[in-house]
């Protein structure tokens, strides 16, 4: 294994490493709170020391390598189970406050429907009723009998 080739895997692992910095500000910026504790991320810098040019890797220090980035793939995975999880959970929250938003929507279209309706029958409702009239039998108030 040369140093391009370390190199290469420090790249990947560096890419990998993910640290959302951004995404805190706004959410600070805002004015919301975080629901969930921030993530520690992985260790950053070299996983094998710089070697001298034109020295070959010792079996050892292939296995310490391995050994590393087998540690650091583990993290990585119980990381992405955390996020995973907490992806869920944002996912559940969300499903159930759809389900109320359509609850509340129906219930809204519901009372505007009734409301309509009471609005028209109360619209018809003087051509239903019949007219009354009064026969007078003396002068009332200026009107005069007949």
């Amino acid at each position: 294994m040369n140093d391009t080739e370390t190199d290469d895997i420090e790249s990947l692992l560096g890419t990998l490493e993910y640290d959302e910095p951004e995404a805190d500000d706004l959410a600070e910026a805002r004015g919301r709170s975080r629901n969930f504790p921030r993530l520690p991320t992985v260790p950053k810098g070299g996983l094998s020391p710089p070697r001298p040019q034109g020295q070959a890797v010792t079996q050892m220090q292939l296995q310490a390598l391995a050994t590393r980035v087998d540690g650091r793939l583990k993290q990585l995975d119980t990381k992405t189970g955390v996020l995973e999880r907490r992806i869920n959970t944002v996912n559940t929250e969300q499903g159930r406050q759809a389900a109320a938003l359509k609850k509340e929507i129906a219930a809204r279209t519901k009372g505007e429907k009734e409301q309509a309706q009471i609005t028209q029958l109360l619209t018809i409702l003087p051509l239903l009723t019949p007219r009354t009239s009064v026969k007078l039998t003396a002068d009332v108030g200026g009107l005069k009998k007949r």
